[in-house]
């Protein structure tokens, strides 16, 4: 088994700091594209369904951001907190950074389903919906909270592997998870083949 010191990996301790820059920032821009396709995506074929889809979209979309924040901030802080465990060769320390993010992800996403759940139609109200479109907002959003866990995991462990000096994993996972999003969308969407 490697060590931390023989594995492939950026050395932000000592690597030169302008390609360090370029290095670390290219998968995350690359990335930050690839989820506004995603989006795009979503919209395109939500779109053919009906307005008041677009509309339930547009109204869940900002409640997604928000858990979305919560997962980064925490991942900066996870990440912080591991990037110096690694430059002062605590590895150990490091490592359980990690495992604070499973908890944490676990944690924060059972407050999100219970609390989405019970205060449902309170929120989507407070962002906005009418009686038109809340039904569908309401669905929407029951399967938003129901992800989050994994939106909360993927934010916080995605930081976790730029501390590391890991910025192309986290690049990757996210296309990888656009692109079945795009292939899955319609068949999830209208039910296509066997699919509801």
């Amino acid at each position: 088994m490697k060590t931390y010191k023989e594995k492939k990996h950026l050395d932000l301790g000592k690597d030169p700091i302008v390609p360090l820059l370029f290095k670390m920032s290219l998968p995350s821009v690359v990335a930050m594209l690839v989820m506004a396709m995603y989006n795009v995506v979503d919209t395109f074929w939500i779109a053919k369904i009906s307005p008041e889809s677009i509309a339930a979209l547009t109204i869940c979309f900002p409640i997604q951001m928000l858990l979305g924040g919560i997962g980064v901030g925490t991942g900066v802080g996870a990440g912080s907190f591991a990037s110096r465990m690694f430059g002062a060769e605590k590895y150990s320390r490091a490592n359980g950074a990690a495992g604070q993010i499973i908890f944490l992800s676990t944690f924060l996403g059972i407050i999100t389903i219970i609390s989405g759940t019970i205060f449902c139609d309170p929120v989507l109200r407070f962002f906005g919906t009418t009686e038109i479109i809340l039904p569908l907002s309401r669905k929407y959003l029951e399967i938003a909270v129901i992800g989050a866990p994994f939106l909360f995991f993927m934010m916080m462990s995605d930081y976790l592997f730029r501390a590391e000096g890991n910025p192309t994993v986290p690049m990757f996972v996210i296309i990888t998870s656009a692109v079945l999003n795009a292939i899955l969308d319609p068949f999830l969407i209208f039910g296509w083949g066997t699919l509801p």
